[in-house]
Formats: C-alpha cells, structure tokens, sequence
C-alpha cells in the first residue's frame, strides 16, 4: 500500500504529498483549531499565485486559543511589573504585516506567528531598529545638543564593533563612542486580543517598467500577489524595561522615540503602503511631535460618485479604499508631471527616489483612516439600479440613459457573472495623512532635499487625483470620483507642471528623452461641464456621460479609430468580429479618457481630459480622435444637462440593502449581550442586521458580548434573519444564474 496521498481539503491545501498517517491525524482536526504557524508553514501548497490565495484563506481560519492568550498574558504581565517596565497598548490605524521575506513554500506570504503559540507578534528586535531609526534620522537633528542627543541614543542602544564605521546620517563630530552593551531591554510586543489574520494583495501594473524593461504604459496585466496581514484595529503591548539600575530616563525616552515611530513611520513590511500604522490608545493619546526633517499634511478624501472597490476576496467585507491603491493612483498622476521631460530611465530613476522600490525606501509615506461611511457596501445589481434609473431620467430620454448607464458600468455585475461587485457609496470619506522624509546627501545630486519639497510632489498628485481621477473599477468612466482637495497653492494644472519642474532642477541637468507615458504637456483639455444636477442624481449624471460616450465610439468606423479609445475592443460583425490588436501587440490598454464627477455648491461638474497613446494605433490618430472626443462630450454634455432628472436617486438605507444580500456572504458583527432561549450568541452588523449564531458552540471561548466576529449570512429573511460562524455546506456561485444553466441541471 502506497505510504503517501495527496492531502484533500480536508487539511486545507489539495495537492500536498504526506503520509497517509499524518493526513488522518490533521484531517480530524478542524481548520479553525489548527496552530497557525503550523498551518502556514507545514500545510501550505503554492504552485500558482491561485493556489497560494486558497492556502492563505486556510491559515485565516485558523481562529487560535483565546483561553491559552489570557493565561500567557498574564504570567507575562507579572513579569513584567517585577521588571519595573514602562508599558503602552497601541491600536493598529490600518492592516499590519511583517516577515513576508521570511523562508517558505510561499512566495512572500509569510507573517511573524509566535512559533510556540501561533499568534501574530512583533519581535523585540524590529521594535529596536524602527526605534533606533527614528532616533538617529529624525530625533538627533533636531536637537539643540546634538552631541548630547547621540550620547543618549547609544547609552539606550548601545554600540558595538561597528561604531568606528559611521553611516552618513552620523554628525562627524561625533566621537567614536565606547563599545559597550544598551541600558535599555526592548520586549516583544504581544496582542491584546487573539489577532485576526485577513488575506491582501498588492497589485503591480508596471512590472516591466520596474524591471528597466521599457516606460511606464497602461497596457501591461496586473500581477497579483496574495500575502498575510493583522487586520485594522488590533490592539498590541508593548513594553521597555532597564537593564540593571542604569537611568529610568532612558526607559522613558526610549518609549517615547517608539510611540512616534509607531505612528509617525509605522512599524514592519509595507510602511510607505499605509501598513504597520499604530497609534498609542493607553495611556491616554498624545501626537508625538512633527520634527523638522518631517512634513505633514492631511486631507479629506470623499467619494461624489459610486466606486467598485475591492480586495483580495473581491467582497463585500473588503470593498473598501485600500492605502495601497491610493499610493498606486498617486504615483501614476505623479509620472504625468514628469513624463514629458525625463527619459524611462531618469523617470524611473526619480521616482525610485522619491517612491522607493527594492533597494531603497521611500520618503513618501501615507497612512489612511476612515472617516465616515453611509454602512455597508452595496452589491450592484444593474437591473435594479437601471430600473430606478428609468424612472428618475427625463421623459423623452430614458432608454440612452440607461443604456449609457450600462456602458459605462460594462464588466460589473453581468447577468451571468458568477459573483456580484460591490460599492461604496457617495459621502463615504477617509482621512489621508502625508508624511514626507527629509533626504540628505542624495545620490541624484549630492544635495539635500527637504521634506516640505518632497510633500509638494505627493500634494500635486493628490489635487490631480481629486480633481481628474478616481479609484477602483471603471474610475476613468466616472465611477470613484472625489471632491476636490485644496491645496495651498495649486489652484491649475499650470501649478503642477511648475512644482514638478522645480523638483526635476533640483537634481540637476537629466538624460535627454520622455517616457511613452501620459504627460500633462500633452494632454487634450480638461473640459469641465456645470450642470443642474443635484449630487444624489449620480446614476443620472453617469448614464449620461455612458450616453455621450457610447454614441462617440459608435461614430467611429476604421479600425484604427476604434483602437484608439482603448483595448480589448473588437471589430466586424457576427462570426467575422475578432479582437483588435496595436502595432505593438497589445491585446489591452486602459481607456485614454478620464471622466470624473464633481461637486461645485451642491450641483454635479463633469470633467474630462484625455492622453494620447502613442500605440493606439499611433500618436497622430490617437490625438485626432481624442481631440473629437472632448469636442462631442463638451457639446453632449451641454445639450445633456439642460434635461434634468425628474427626481433625485440616492443609495437605499443600509438596512434595505443589508437585507438583499445573498446566504452565504461574509460579513462584520458584534456580539450583543441579549442570547437566544438555549443560551447561544446573538450578533449585529454594523447596518443593523440582527440574528442568532446558530452554531454558536463553534464561536471561540473567551470571546464576550461587545468583541467583532466575521460571520457568515445564514438566512436573508429581514423578518429572521441569522448567522453562522463557520460555513458547513459547499461554496455556491454568489451571485445570480442562468435560466438555461439551471433547468440544464434538472435535465441531468
């Protein structure tokens, strides 16, 4: 008998080869009682990025021992008292990761699990170095003392055989300071409560551009990969302690440089991303000081328009404005200030500066933080919303702005997709803060550049974003659009050329070229409608643009016409329609034409302004069919918004839409102190839906009334509705059917 068998669900992971033995053991253990680590590292399987996304679900099953934390903590705790430690409790503003590099089978999906109890934490070691680093770049030179601020970093840190070889931030008046052993001892940081572990992705649409392989365009595929974070709102101790009887002082200082690193430069992977953000909750808050190697700046971020955001379950759980995604969006608008005057390489060069990549980091940072939300995302269901639509458009042009509504939405929520896409709504906000790095003795130059420099670059991509941009799915169709952010001084893209001009002749004279790359110098517009349409008529305001839109593109006869609005697009009629291709061989190229909604004394503004593409089919076509665009959508638009709606159209209460949602959908809960008549749980989501658990005997032990719980839709009825902690049956399709597919299988 064949002594090993490909493990089955059963385990997590199809594919993996063990012993029949080992399979039947872990097999009888459920998912959700399973040692994280272990699951990670001895259960995992990840051939394909696919594979790899399946694998890490599984970890975040594995719900952990609330009872075994509570008695660690609290032999820890005494411990630490008989210590005398300084102590914090901080609270994660944003997801955390940390250890993806760490060995695996893998790819850079791994996370610090406790190897003994398998819960996240952050190794006293890395809380050193951040706070060491916070020291010496940003503390030490803004002291009046300098030689007595570097005399206390190393009586804390210490020094060791490196200390005669200083490193560029180091004051040459220094002394080389004596080799001896740090007074102050740094903790691990433990979780406050079991940390619940999510999946995320990061999304790179430029691989070959990183790579030096050629300019920054919109027609490379996304690569997707899937790695592990501590979701938002975990709470951490963390704890500093003497060394011997050396000075309290320094313990106190000590703590003091880690709660601004901790807020200020975040802590673990993808800092620069928004990720590893944790503001201090206990004791009582205070804002660490803005030093002046440090710029700040923050914004609001509000939705005008409906926006398909998404994660990596593509949910309703995850539809939300990612930092990663802002970050994204922030450098593409950054590169169109650049992109007319620097060849690839020089442009990739400043923006590996300015941005970071895998050789150095980056002096941009920014950290995101809801704001206000109108409850949760809404599933879009295009035959409902086209209904409603009908009935708010104008009597003699119902039908085109309905159809322009489709246009413009095509790809989310199809009849026979197999999953629904979600939104989030207009009013929806977050709070976006900026930190920016001063940068000493640059390699671009030898020049220092200043950190209000540097936040001037993230200031003026973040006004183009707000003001011709948007976020997520069908952004350049009008979807995902923000009001406008003010900025103080940047009130034109005029501005934007000259802030990017004065940050190109900081380094000195560049290799002579432009990048193949939209550049504001070529940019056709912006053409900005006023119209008599209230903000809560965004399903009209966006029918019309699809109206205008499809009606432009339907004029278009030649192929290379048609190339020229974006790729995948065909051409011909019946069986002769094939798909187009450019001269380069692209088969994709994002739309040239960015359409945004905006606000202006409670009345809807459609903007629009579009970027020739030198590959659709060439720059001369591309610029002559650009240019018609403009013309016909400032002139659509015109005829267009003197028909207004006949009624406003807004999003539905939470609690209607809550209630439209599917069995089987994952959602946020808290779990309330009222129990069923047997004694089980009941739960809340946040618009108000409230049931039983009814397999609360599976929720985790030491969990209490008032605790967050992910939970599954049990049933949909808004009269009784429930929950379920862990899904027992089969994953459907969520989302609709088709007629013919459905009566197909009672054929069979």
């Amino acid at each position: 008998m064949d002594r090993t068998g490909s493990a089955s669900n059963r385990i997590g992971v199809p594919r993996l080869v063990l012993p029949h033995q080992t399979i039947e053991a872990v097999g009888a253990v459920e998912i959700a009682d399973r040692h994280a680590g272990l699951q990670l590292d001895k259960l995992s399987w990840g051939a394909d990025q696919q594979e790899q996304g399946a694998a890490l679900d599984h970890v975040t099953s594995c719900c952990g021992d609330v009872t075994l934390l509570s008695a660690l903590r609290a032999r820890r705790d005494a411990t630490l008292r008989d210590l005398g430690a300084r102590r914090m409790q901080g609270k994660a503003q944003g997801p955390l990761t940390l250890h993806l590099a760490r060995s695996g089978a893998l790819e850079n999906a791994g996370i610090a699990l406790h190897p003994l109890y398998g819960f996240v934490w952050l190794p006293g070691s890395g809380l050193k170095g951040m706070t060491r680093a916070w020291a010496e770049t940003i503390w030490a030179p803004a002291q009046p003392d300098v030689r007595d601020a570097w005399d206390k970093i190393y009586a804390v840190f210490g020094t060791g055989p490196r200390a005669g070889k200083k490193d560029a931030w180091i004051p040459k008046d220094i002394g080389q300071p004596v080799e001896g052993v740090g007074h102050v001892v740094f903790h691990d940081a433990w979780p406050v409560q079991w940390p619940k572990l999510a999946r995320d992705i990061v999304n790179n649409h430029h691989s070959k551009y990183y790579g030096g392989e050629c300019g920054p365009g919109d027609w490379e595929a996304p690569n997707l990969v899937s790695f592990l974070v501590v979701v938002a709102g975990t709470e951490f101790d963390f704890a500093v302690s003497n060394r011997g009887t050396g000075d309290p002082g320094l313990a106190d200082l000590a703590i003091q440089w880690m709660s601004a690193a901790l807020l200020h430069t975040g802590t673990g992977a993808k800092t620069a991303a928004g990720y590893g953000r944790i503001r201090i909750v206990d004791p009582a808050p205070a804002s660490p000081p803005v030093l002046r190697r440090l710029a700040r700046s923050e914004h609001v971020l509000e939705l005008v328009s409906p926006a398909f955001l998404a994660g990596a379950e593509q949910g309703q759980a995850d539809c939300d404005l990612r930092p990663a995604t802002l970050r994204g969006l922030l450098r593409w608008w950054w590169r169109t200030m650049h992109a007319a005057h620097l060849s690839p390489e020089d442009l990739l060069t400043l923006e590996s500066f300015l941005w970071g990549d895998t050789d150095m980091g980056s002096r941009i940072s920014i950290a995101l933080t809801k704001k206000s939300s109108s409850g949760v995302a809404m599933r879009y269901d295009k035959q409902e919303i086209a209904k409603q639509s009908l009935a708010q458009s104008t009597k003699n042009r119902p039908r085109q702005v309905t159809q322009g509504l489709y246009y413009t939405s095509y790809g989310m929520g199809e009849r026979n997709s197999r999953s629904w896409r979600y939104y989030r709504c207009p009013g929806d906000s977050w709070t976006l803060t900026i930190t920016a790095v001063e940068a000493r003795k640059t390699a671009l130059g030898g020049k220092t550049v200043t950190a209000k420099m540097l936040l001037r670059q993230a200031q003026a991509a973040l006004w183009l974003l707000t003001m011709y941009g948007g976020a997520g799915s069908k952004a350049r169709k009008g979807f995902g659009s923000f009001a406008d952010v003010e900025v103080t001084g940047i009130a034109a893209i005029a501005d934007c050329i000259r802030i990017g001009k004065e940050f190109r002749e900081s380094f000195g004279p560049s290799r002579k070229g432009r990048s193949q790359t939209p550049a504001l110098e070529n940019r056709i517009g912006p053409v900005a409608v006023p119209t008599d349409w209230t903000a809560d008529t965004f399903w009209h305001a966006l029918g019309c643009i699809g109206a205008v839109y499809q009606r432009y593109v339907k004029s278009l006869r030649s192929r290379k016409e048609r190339m020229a609005v974006g790729l995948p697009r065909t051409y011909g009629e019946g069986k002769q329609r094939q798909p187009i291709i450019s001269p380069d061989g692209w088969k994709r190229h994002a739309s040239p034409a960015h359409w945004s909604l905006a606000r202006n004394n409670g009345k809807l503004v459609v903007r629009l302004m579009a970027f020739p593409a030198e590959g659709l089919p060439n720059k001369e076509t591309s610029t002559l069919v650009m240019q018609e665009l403009v013309k016909q959508a400032d002139k659509g638009l015109q005829a267009e918004s003197k028909r207004k709606p006949k009624r406003p159209l807004a999003h539905q209460p939470p609690q209607e839409r809550q209630t439209r949602l599917v069995s089987g959908t994952k959602v946020d809960a808290v779990l309330l102190k009222e129990q069923t008549r047997r004694g089980g749980w009941k739960a809340r989501t946040d618009s108000r839906l409230t049931g039983p658990i009814v397999d609360s005997p599976r929720v985790p032990g030491g969990m209490k009334a008032g605790d967050r719980i992910e939970l599954y839709i049990l049933s949909t009825n808004p009269r009784a509705p429930s929950f379920q902690y862990k899904r027992t049956s089969k994953k459907r399709p969520n989302g609709p059917r088709s007629k013919r597919g459905k009566s197909n299988n009672r054929r069979r």
